[in-house]
């Protein structure tokens, strides 16, 4: 399984991408295959377990009710320079410096011409009344 995930690693590194997309669905589909495997090796193991020991407050217990928690973990991501980071602080800062430039506007005015084909649903006059200053009686009424 290790050389599978490196050899996903390779493929999502490598610069070819014509064979690649195809290679990574394969390499990705025999991963999961062995992962499936190994699963139903440890659900059959913790179910024999389950049966001798009783449902106790183990050690075994905590960690079975735990592990859900590991499995939904990045544990590395790929930076805007192509680097893997795998400190959880640099994840998520390469996590959220990837949102941020996906949503921050590119600083260009849209092109009338090009707006002119966007149906307009919100009416001058209510487009007026909803950029209006709102008072703090509106305020207070709209908090109770």
């Amino acid at each position: 399984m290790q050389n599978l995930e490196k050899h996903i690693d390779w493929i999502i590194d490598s610069t070819s991408r014509k064979e690649s997309g195809r290679t990574l669905k394969e390499t990705r589909r025999r991963l999961d295959f062995l992962y499936a495997r190994e699963e139903s090796y440890w659900a059959q193991r913790s179910r024999s377990k389950w049966l001798r020991e009783g449902d106790r407050n183990t050690r075994y217990f905590h960690s079975k009710a735990t592990g859900r928690l590991k499995k939904n973990i990045i544990e590395k991501l790929k930076d805007a320079e192509g680097k893997w980071v795998t400190n959880s602080m640099d994840v998520n800062k390469v996590a959220k410096d990837y949102f941020v430039r996906l949503f921050r506007s590119n600083g260009q005015n849209a092109n009338t011409q090009e707006m002119g084909y966007i149906k307009e649903c919100v009416m001058r006059e209510t487009n007026e009344w909803l950029c209006m200053v709102y008072t703090e009686k509106e305020v207070l009424q709209a908090i109770k």
